[in-house]
């Protein structure tokens, strides 16, 4: 007979304990967990839309004519109609600034830091049309350069509205059309009073002479 060999005791074989300390322990699962709430927020931050701004600008000419040598008020104003704000603005006008106009009051390039979305901002140009200007003139766009978001490496371009053609007067001849011609008002009236004022006269010295 074959001699029986003795059974070996088997288990759970038991993992070597951790030699590191409760601190050490809790402090790398505190690093490991704020680890993957900041990759959490930075996927949520890229998957999420990001607000962009849109700007609507107008332009306008206050005065209804334009006269030679005479101040011209020309407006501008941005709107921002989209989601966010919009960051570095830049409004220019060359039909302005580098037509036939003098400058009389106001900035050539005007600049805004910032425009929050449902908001709107303004700039106002003095300007005279030189002699050197012709009888009609066709007011173009302005521009306007922004950045839709911040974070945009890029800027946008955008046109304002067009005020269109107008004519362009003299200013002797705008003088002439809106004089309030008092002197010959007074004529007037004289011519008219005269022929029945001497009647009058006639008719009352005679009735005091009886």
């Amino acid at each position: 007979m074959r001699a029986q060999r003795p059974k070996r005791k088997t288990g759970k074989a038991r993992a070597p304990p951790d030699p590191r300390t409760a601190q050490e322990r809790f402090e790398s699962g505190f690093t490991y967990a704020v680890v993957v709430l900041l990759s959490l927020a930075q996927c949520a931050e890229l998957a999420a839309p990001k607000l962009k701004a849109n700007l609507v600008i107008g332009k306008e000419l206050s005065n209804s004519q334009v006269v030679k040598e005479r101040d011209l008020v020309i407006k501008y104003t941005i709107y921002n109609v989209g989601d966010g704000p919009a960051s570095e603005v830049t409004l220019t006008d060359e039909d302005i600034t580098s037509g036939p106009f003098t400058i009389r009051s106001g900035l050539k390039s005007a600049y805004w830091p910032t425009i929050p979305a449902g908001s709107k901002s303004t700039h106002v140009l003095v300007a005279t049309p030189s002699m050197a200007i012709k009888l009609m003139h066709n007011f173009t766009a302005a521009k306007v350069t922004y950045k839709a978001n911040k974070d945009d490496l890029s800027q946008q371009t955008g046109t304002s509205s067009t005020p269109g053609t107008f004519e362009i007067y003299q200013s002797g001849e705008f003088s002439r059309q809106n004089n309030p011609h008092l002197v010959e008002w007074f004529l007037f009236m004289l011519i008219c009073v005269v022929p029945l004022g001497v009647p009058y006269l006639i008719i009352k010295q005679t009735k005091s002479s009886y």
